[in-house]
């Protein structure tokens, strides 16, 4: 759908969740242009056959939102989109398109950055360690000077954050180190020292402990509970004054300009909190409104980090539900003038906690420019009622 069609219909007021549908339905998911797929829940179960190898520990592991994973971690990744209409997967041969799944971190365990969402705190590097082992060339009659152990006769010496990448600073410490400690002559354990000669000490390292880097904070992982969910949302956050704004701001770039814009609506939440009322007041059990499901990927106790794995974590994940405080758009403009909606997911968190932006629940956030300057816009509550 073009930018301009999107802008005269929230103008109208007449924009219908079924083309919101047909226009998540276009979002290209592959290549990091639109990641929308990852923040809805349904379509992607586990079926009855674990799709998934043997973990470290011989288990099998299985996930309710396989597009989350690696393909690299899944046995029989297809070809066949979940979430193309009509894919309906048979339970014995379940088939997920490689494209629309996450992609593999940096590592050995080929996992995606969903799956390391532990909201966990930053956890600072840990220096290398090791120590200096003291050696010394005992001289052999008739034979070429060899290095011999020493460190009985000289404690080696702990240092931190030595990891062997300029040995030539490190010999010109350990060299005075030597001078200092063997200015005399020490019998019994050297030979051939004459006089006031010193023995040729050097200190060799010896790693301990490799460093292990910075392990930066984590995010929880929030969805919406399904994809009907979704397009409501969608359809509610562009049909308010802060989308407007951004629309149009879209329509100033240039052909080609990947920067994006972003709202922050809480226009979205209580759009359909009055629709969902709006059903519940004509039937005999009112629905819920729709919530937001947070997923934590539980970390792994057992396992100390490491260089190799600075952030072992378990292939399992603590699920909350939560009302939506607001929810997150971010748009772009295509090479053709189409709307691209790189993602959109709910927060359970206010604005203020999230982005430092009022958290007043009459205000939209709009944000012409990706991690910007962001403006509060009032909430305009005179929309027609949300349609199919």
């Amino acid at each position: 759908m073009l930018i301009i069609d999107v802008v005269a219909k929230n103008i109208d007021g007449n924009l219908t969740c079924s083309e919101v549908a047909e226009l998540l339905a276009d979002q290209q998911n592959s290549g990091g242009v639109s990641h929308l797929h990852m923040h809805a829940r349904d379509g992607f179960a586990t079926y009855a056959t674990p799709m998934f190898r043997l973990n470290s520990r011989g288990e099998r592991v299985q996930y309710e939102e396989a597009h989350m994973t690696s393909p690299e971690r899944v046995e029989r990744a297809g070809v066949v989109p979940v979430m193309t209409p009509g894919a309906k997967p048979p339970k014995s041969n379940f088939a997920l398109s490689r494209n629309m799944m996450a992609k593999a971190e940096p590592g050995p365990s080929a996992r995606s950055k969903y799956d390391y969402r532990s909201n966990q705190p930053e956890i600072a590097e840990s220096a290398e360690r090791g120590i200096l082992v003291p050696m010394v060339l005992k001289v052999i009659p008739k034979a070429k000077p060899a290095p011999v152990d020493i460190s009985d006769e000289l404690a080696p010496i702990p240092v931190i954050g030595l990891d062997g990448t300029d040995p030539g600073r490190r010999n010109t410490v350990v060299n005075r180190l030597g001078v200092d400690r063997y200015a005399t002559k020490k019998e019994g354990s050297f030979v051939g020292a004459m006089g006031t000669e010193v023995p040729k000490v050097q200190y060799v390292y010896q790693q301990q402990h490799a460093k292990v880097p910075r392990l930066p904070g984590s995010e929880k992982h929030t969805m919406f509970e399904d994809s009907e969910s979704m397009v409501m949302y969608l359809t509610a956050a562009l049909r308010s004054t802060a989308a407007l704004h951004m629309l149009v701001n879209l329509l100033d770039k240039k052909p080609g300009d990947a920067t994006t814009v972003g709202v922050f609506s809480k226009t979205a939440v209580w759009q359909v909190a009055q629709h969902v009322r709006n059903k519940g007041a004509k039937a005999k059990s009112p629905p819920p409104e729709p919530k937001v499901i947070e997923r934590v990927t539980n970390v792994d106790p057992s396992i100390a980090r490491t260089a190799a794995n600075p952030n072992p974590v378990l292939d399992t994940f603590t699920y909350a539900s939560k009302p939506i405080d607001h929810v997150v758009l971010v748009m772009g403009r295509r090479a053709d003038g189409a709307l691209n909606i790189v993602t959109l997911f709910p927060s359970p968190d206010t604005t203020l906690a999230t982005i430092g932006v009022s958290n007043a629940p009459n205000l939209d956030i709009e944000e012409p420019v990706f991690m910007g300057a962001k403006t509060a816009t009032p909430m305009d509550k005179n929309h027609k009622p949300l349609r199919w």
